[in-house]
């Protein structure tokens, strides 16, 4: 379920991406070309090392791909989107309507983007703990049948041990 849920969004973002020129189909090659690229262009956002990176994480513990901290990133990307929609950045000779709706088209983008890496990382995160969880069940499954491997030949061991007891009384 999960995964199809990262599936769909991963395909809306190509739809997106593939539908950008139609979308601006009104007005003029050299101007859509333009625009396309402005479209591709993402803020840089800083990635500072908190505490929790850098330490070990606990299980069940808060991820640095979940949670808050993905909160605060988006909140950082959206906020850094404001500048590149800022009107001093619309090309020159553009309709400031047909601006605005790139500006919201691109926004889209970037919170659809924002939800496929999400999605990602929290992937990554189940399948991490999923083969954690495989390797020690995997390793009490081996101690589970060293024990018993002992606990046969102490039984075998037992057995001749009152065998030959009886033996020897006889």
């Amino acid at each position: 379920m999960y995964k199809e849920h990262y599936d769909n969004l991963l395909a809306e973002d190509k739809v997106m991406d593939r539908s950008f020129k139609k979308e601006f189909s009104e007005i003029p090659g050299h101007q859509v070309d333009i625009l396309y690229k402005l479209f591709k262009r993402r803020p840089r956002i800083s990635k500072q090392k908190t505490h929790s990176e850098t330490t070990s994480a606990v299980p069940f513990g808060e991820l640095p791909g979940s949670g808050k901290l993905s909160k605060d990133a988006f909140a950082q990307i959206m906020k850094a989107m404001d500048e590149l929609d800022s009107i001093s950045n619309m090309p020159e000779g553009l309709n400031p309507l047909v601006w605005n709706h790139f500006c919201m088209t691109r926004r889209a983008k970037v919170e659809n983007e924002q939800k496929v890496k999400q999605k990602a990382a929290d992937l990554l995160e189940m399948a991490t703990f999923l083969r954690k969880r495989v390797e020690e069940e995997e390793k009490v499954q081996q101690e589970i049948e060293r024990v018993f491997h002992e606990l046969i030949l102490l039984v075998n061991w037992v057995t001749a041990k009152k065998c030959s007891c009886l033996i020897v009384d006889i």
